[in-house]
């Protein structure tokens, strides 16, 4: 019979390793939005009902108004499955076709309130700005997530993707965590992307993260239990471990799919490298100090290898979660010049460097 003492030692264990889970590909450690109403700097996202039916009753549409008319309409079938409007798809629009248009992906467990901030450098850019929101996310089905599979994820960006198409004429990827997956597989399978942008994306995951994505499906527990949270697809997400496994299989597609060299024989550096040769636009990379669910090496070796002009940002605070995601209401405090705003100071900074240099026309 196993001992008092070795049983609580074993229950500290699992502990330890599952709330790891909190940031596990996660765009978010706390994926809470806390301000349904906040609109970043006076820009308001496409949202209304009303502009469906004024691009229906067009006598006749531009290609970008067909685009916005079918992002419009998909949004309004998600939306009575979301715990909140704030989590819906959203579009930054100039009213008409841009030079250059950006796919912006959350991580897991986010959704696109948690990238408007970021998103609106690129608006002001005179970009248009599409935010999808990944497949089962923040849905009242709370569970749903559990379905979620990696090819749903895959095809929710390629039709993002193909939809962005017709509301600019060149295409930047940007993505999060598994966002960032997402944005480094489209800009490997299609040639006409522009540019990239990752934040900490999920190339590669720790092997904390494999451990307690592994525990917490096999114990069946979420870290909602341990953090003495109650998911409500509004403010806390149900952060499930099936979901994670869904994007360690998301990780292996993309390495398989575009691994140029013998996996059996070459080392993990010349795999990624051989990966990031394939890439020939501009590629920004933004990392941290802190990160502890994916591998800044393997990004750096993927980032470093492609063919493009290349800048590179390496955070000092922020952790994986903060790398990527600025809500609204982190910047009431952007100015408070503390260790994290410092940061996401920096990662604005960067953004707008980057497009500055390198898509000039963009405005």
């Amino acid at each position: 019979m196993e001992s008092a003492i070795s049983l609580s030692m074993r229950k500290l264990g699992e502990t330890i390793l599952l709330t790891t889970l909190v940031a596990v590909l996660s765009g978010s450690a706390d994926a809470r939005a806390t301000d349904p109403n906040c609109v970043v700097a006076g820009v308001k996202a496409t949202n209304s009902f009303e502009e469906i039916r004024k691009l229906a009753n067009a006598k006749s549409q531009t290609r970008f108004e067909a685009a916005k008319q079918e992002f419009l309409q998909d949004r309004e079938e998600r939306l009575p499955k979301l715990g909140d409007s704030k989590h819906a798809p959203s579009l930054m629009d100039h009213g008409k076709e841009t030079e250059y248009v950006v796919v912006l992906t959350h991580g897991l467990f986010d959704s696109p309130y948690a990238q408007k901030v970021l998103g609106e450098v690129f608006y002001r850019r005179g970009m248009n700005v599409l935010m999808p929101l990944l497949p089962r996310h923040w849905e009242k089905d709370i569970k749903s997530i559990e379905r979620l599979t990696a090819e749903e994820m895959m095809a929710e960006q390629e039709k993002a993707i193909a939809l962005a198409k017709r509301l600019g004429k060149k295409v930047i990827v940007v993505g999060h965590s598994t966002g960032g997956l997402l944005a480094a597989r489209s800009a490997l399978r299609d040639q006409t992307i522009a540019g990239v942008m990752l934040y900490a994306p999920a190339l590669e995951l720790s092997n904390r993260t494999y451990a307690a994505t592994a525990v917490g499906r096999t114990l069946g527990l979420s870290l909602n239990t341990l953090q003495w949270s109650t998911p409500d697809a509004k403010t806390t997400p149900y952060f499930s471990p099936q979901a994670g496994r869904e994007v360690a299989r998301l990780v292996q597609i993309v390495r398989d799919e575009n691994t140029k060299v013998d996996p059996k024989t070459a080392t993990a550096e010349e795999v990624y490298r051989s990966i990031g040769k394939q890439i020939d636009k501009p590629v920004a990379l933004v990392v941290s100090k802190n990160e502890s669910t994916t591998h800044n090496k393997t990004a750096r070796w993927v980032a470093g290898s492609t063919q493009g002009l290349k800048s590179h940002l390496k955070l000092e605070y922020l952790d994986h979660a903060g790398t990527g995601r600025i809500a609204p209401e982190d910047m009431k405090s952007i100015h408070d010049n503390s260790p994290a705003s410092r940061d996401r100071k920096k990662i604005l900074e960067h953004a707008e460097e980057f497009v500055s240099k390198n898509f000039p026309t963009a405005g």
